[in-house]
């Protein structure tokens, strides 16, 4: 039975409380259509009024949502979390049976929607966070199509459990990711998890993570996790690639050795409109490498002789505040050139969408990172940070090669259980998913 027609079911029956409440599926109350101000002991009270059409397609759509958790075999009460899960594939069989269900429909287009707004689609909302186990009031029939405090607050669960900014208003981006349907998310879990089997078949009890979806890197040491933090990640045309290595070393006060794809992108065509660019970003242009390194004036050099031949001219930024590396830098075996650093560019961690860099991963606490990757050196917590601080706070380059390499797994996931076995989901920033799951639903 659709929600519509129970709907009108439920507007024949309306005025029969007792009758009305037959037709719920176990587990969900009955609706409460007596006015708050009548007394229950009176025997003159008047007799309940006929809930209104908007209450009676809510309490259809309360029927549906407890029909889709019960035959997912999730239901073991109306306040059931339906964002937790035991494994990705109980998460992925709900969402399956959610979509089969064919109750599932999408929001319109439509306006901001926030507390105290009355709209219909508010209805909808309400439905949609309910099967997602965002919004768990025990009683959604008689709420109406105002959008109450305890609506907003499932918004902003809904919202941190999908990366976006919490702020309790649906507008475009909270829309998209409630209208990605339940058989999609079912596919879009299917895949993660067999990213994430491949990644727990070779990990071992230390290891780095950095889940480019999500902008974050997690450390983990004897299978405990002992630092996380945000990341800045590749922009979509220069994206951070997946891949496994190992960070054998780490740079204090790291040179900038700019990259021929960003020199002839992102530099040149500044140094064309501006004469005075390099000195200004406090670029030099070197030639040859270490040692033998020598600067040389900047007339030198022009785009036909930059990045080919020998001596090699490029681009160099020296060690300082303003280095694009920041004060730290880990180097790691891969093929495509790209490393973990610090960043200048603090403030860019406040935003909630973060692939912004030309490839490489930007840390929001380097120093922090750091100190763990040492300790493995014998050196307690205390000489570790003096050591560090004495180092940082010059400008001399140092190379700190770790005794025991670290794992380093570079991972694209975008649904995923968190430590609380909540459900969680990123948008598909790289576009990996759809190319993987075009439309199969597993």
């Amino acid at each position: 039975m659709s929600r519509w027609q129970l709907g009108w079911v439920m507007l024949v029956l309306g005025s029969f409380g007792a009758q009305a409440q037959q037709i719920l599926p176990a587990g969900l109350p009955s609706p409460n259509y007596t006015s708050s101000s009548s007394s229950s002991s009176s025997s003159s009270s008047s007799p309940s009024p006929s809930p209104s059409p908007v209450a009676l397609l809510s309490v259809a759509d309360d029927v549906a949502t407890a029909g889709i958790a019960r035959d997912a075999g999730l239901a073991k009460g109306s306040d059931q979390r339906r964002y937790r899960f035991s494994s990705l594939h109980d998460a992925a069989e709900y969402y399956r049976r959610w979509g089969q269900q064919g109750e599932w429909q999408p929001l319109a287009d439509g306006p901001l929607l926030k507390q105290g707004l009355d709209h219909p689609q508010v209805i909808r909302l309400r439905t949609l966070l309910a099967a997602s186990g965002d919004y768990g009031q025990k009683v959604l029939s008689t709420r109406g199509s105002v959008m109450e405090p305890g609506l907003a607050r499932a918004v902003v669960h809904f919202q941190r459990r999908h990366g976006l900014s919490p702020d309790g208003v649906v507008g475009p981006r909270t829309r998209q990711a409630l209208n990605i349907s339940p058989l999609q998310r079912a596919a879009q879990i299917e895949l993660n998890r067999i990213r994430q089997r491949e990644l727990n078949e070779t990990k071992g009890k230390r290891f780095i993570q950095v889940n480019l979806p999500e902008y974050r890197l997690r450390y983990y040491n004897q299978g405990a996790l002992e630092l996380e933090m945000k990341t800045i990640i590749g922009r979509d045309e220069q994206r951070t690639p997946v891949l496994t290595g190992l960070i054998h070393s780490m740079v204090v006060n790291p040179g900038w050795n700019v990259p021929k794809g960003i020199a002839y992108r992102d530099i040149l065509p500044e140094w064309r409109r501006d004469s005075d660019y390099l000195v200004k970003n406090n670029l030099r242009v070197v030639a040859g490498f270490g040692t033998k390194q020598q600067e040389l004036a900047v007339g030198a050099a022009d785009s036909v002789s930059l990045y080919q031949g020998s001596p090699y001219l490029r681009f160099w930024q020296p060690p300082g505040k303003n280095n694009a590396l920041g004060k730290i830098k880990f180097d790691f075996t891969n093929d495509f050139a790209v490393y973990l650093h610090d960043t200048p560019s603090r403030y860019l961690f406040d935003r909630s969408e973060r692939a912004l860099s030309s490839g490489c991963v930007r840390l929001e606490y380097p120093r922090l990172l750091a100190e763990e990757l040492v300790a493995d050196s014998g050196v307690v917590k205390s000489q570790q940070g003096e050591e560090l601080d004495a180092v940082l706070s010059g400008t001399d380059t140092h190379r700190i090669r770790l005794s025991t390499p670290v794992p380093l797994y570079v991972t694209y996931w975008t649904a995923w259980l968190d430590t609380g076995n909540v459900l969680n989901f990123r948008e598909d920033i790289y576009q990996k998913d759809s190319a993987s799951i075009g439309d199969k639903s597993f």
